[in-house]
């Protein structure tokens, strides 16, 4: 994957957690709402005073994992330098991100007053790498372990699917219940 396929990805799945480093070295992660600016950097807005704030002004590392809605399908790792741009600056900024994630806002001056009177700020960050990436639980092949013949198993169908499925896979239906189905990874 590239740059442009990681903007592609984000500009339809804003969904993501937020690695940040913490003062004593450890990991901060925050769930957030990305987008992709004019520009071509992610964005996402937090307040002025949050962790995530503090750890990037101190250290720009971000990583990102970006997945689709539906959690368990596509989603990719980010890796970039982050930028943080206070009010007034931010505020157009902080606009276009609304916009490109939500739509209209129905009153643009309340959400600019919010913006202004809780200090929230917008983090622009730079894609300097992607991956890994993965299909996850939305692959189109279909594990038929828990309708095949077995040891505690009484079901007769599906039989011809269960040969090939392997052990991690049988352990993840029999402890997560994956709806008698469960996706090929």
């Amino acid at each position: 994957m590239d740059p442009d396929d990681a903007r592609e990805f984000v500009a339809s799945n804003h969904r993501a957690v937020l690695v940040t480093r913490r003062p004593g070295g450890g990991l901060q992660t925050s769930p957030v709402l990305v987008g992709v600016d004019g520009e071509g950097k992610l964005v996402i807005s937090t307040r002025e005073g949050a962790y995530k704030t503090r750890n990037l002004r101190r250290d720009p590392t971000a990583v990102l994992c970006v997945f689709s809605d539906g959690f368990f399908g596509r989603w990719m790792q980010i890796e970039g330098t982050a930028q943080i741009v206070s009010l007034p600056a931010a505020m157009d900024g902080l606009v276009d991100y609304y916009r490109r994630i939500s739509g209209e806002h129905p009153d643009w001056d309340e959400y600019r007053r919010a913006m202004q009177q809780q200090q929230w700020v917008l983090v622009r960050v730079s894609i300097d790498k992607v991956g890994p990436t993965r299909a996850g639980w939305a692959a189109t092949e279909v594990c038929d372990y828990r309708t095949a013949p077995g040891p505690n198993r009484t079901s007769t169908q599906g039989a011809a699917g269960h040969a090939g499925v392997s052990q991690a896979r049988r352990r993840c239906c029999e402890e997560l219940f994956c709806s008698w189905r469960c996706w090929s990874l």
